[in-house]
């Protein structure tokens, strides 16, 4: 047999209903709304994460003494830039260090030599290194023959 509800328990449950309905408009309102959740229904491209994969894979080259940046142009392509401080000074110098230019579906690495042109980063077999953004990228923070990080 059951009891029926007394008027505190009808209290305590209509306070609970309250309460949280309250927090829900509450957080709804304070809670900002962001262009991230437009673009998450509509779709993101690897474009909008190339700033976050390049500092991912290349950050720990720089350490805390700078920072690296990616750079992308109208044509399609992305400049790596590693930013520092100078020596004692408080002037922040941006060096580009890489390119990586759309071939294709693929990219084709670019590094810059002394002289400021720059030069096409040549694979094993002697052409140009073709690969994924996180490929070059890859090759990048590797560095093999000291073109980006010496």
């Amino acid at each position: 047999m059951s009891t029926p509800p007394t008027s505190s328990t009808r209290r305590d449950s209509d306070l609970c209903a309250f309460a949280n309905s309250a927090a829900s408009r509450l957080l709804s309102r304070v809670m900002a709304q962001s262009s991230a959740s437009e673009k998450t229904q509509q779709g993101a491209t690897v474009f909008e994460f190339l700033p976050f994969l390049v500092r991912r894979q290349l950050a720990w080259r720089v350490g805390s003494r700078g920072e690296v940046l990616a750079r992308e142009t109208a044509e399609g392509v992305i400049t790596v830039v590693r930013r520092v401080r100078e020596s004692c000074g408080c002037d922040v110098v941006d060096h580009r260090i890489a390119q990586l230019r759309p071939e294709g579906g693929r990219y084709c690495l670019f590094w810059k030599k002394g002289n400021g042109r720059w030069t096409a980063y040549c694979d094993s077999r002697g052409g140009c290194f073709l690969g994924s953004i996180s490929e070059c990228l890859s090759e990048i923070s590797r560095d093999p023959f000291g073109c980006y990080w010496s």
